[in-house]
């Protein structure tokens, strides 16, 4: 039996609750990790996560929790590339949420898909 996962399943992806889940049951598991998609999106669009013009590190962030949000003012101030995770749903607030947090309206960003 195989479970697919696109991308690392231990980033955002819920693969240790599943891995937990499957080693109670008495079932053997091995992962086989994928390229996540906050790396391999960008890479394949052309769009560098830390050029040295533009950022000195990469924040890997989930736009959603089951509790609480990130510090969207925190993470403004760090001037790092943001690679936001399951954002989409909350995107105007998050937009919303780092513009406040004083982040130049003119950062670059990569459009969501239903951007277009």
């Amino acid at each position: 039996m195989a479970r697919l996962k696109g991308g690392d399943p231990f980033v955002f992806g819920r693969g240790g609750e599943e891995l937990e889940a499957l080693y109670a049951a008495g079932i053997e598991a091995e992962v086989i990790p994928g390229v996540t998609a906050g790396i391999g999106v960008p890479a394949t669009l052309g769009i560098p996560l830390n050029a040295p013009d533009m950022a000195c590190g990469v924040i890997f962030v989930t736009g959603t929790r089951k509790t609480g949000a990130p510090d969207w003012e925190l993470l403004a101030r760090t001037g790092m590339t943001l690679v936001i995770y399951m954002g989409l749903k909350r995107l105007a607030h998050i937009a919303s949420a780092l513009l406040e947090a004083g982040m130049c309206p003119d950062t670059p960003a990569a459009p969501s898909r239903t951007a277009r």
